[in-house]
């Protein structure tokens, strides 16, 4: 049964794992450099309808939030059980 499911050694070989290893790592090197949270921010905010520019380098104003965002009515939302604080 477990050589039934076994993932052929054939689709995927040894540079193929190491290159996606590697790729893995980077990503996770670059996940929350302030860069790149700015710029997924940014994109999402723009995305969802808000405005918002640069005053100067580093320093942005947010001149429309979406009604989405400014609803207090909606429910929270979930947090993952790996993320929820045990602090209480």
């Amino acid at each position: 049964m477990v050589h039934d499911r076994a993932i052929p050694s054939d689709i995927m070989t040894a540079a193929d794992v190491e290159r996606i290893r590697e790729e893995m790592e980077r990503a996770e090197a670059r996940g929350l450099q302030p860069h790149f949270v700015r710029s997924f921010f940014l994109t999402a905010f723009v995305h969802l309808g808000g405005v918002v520019r640069e005053r100067e380098p580093g320093r942005f104003e947010i001149s429309q939030v979406p009604a989405e965002l400014r609803r207090r009515d909606r429910p929270p939302a979930r947090v993952l059980p790996c993320y929820a604080s045990t602090n209480g």
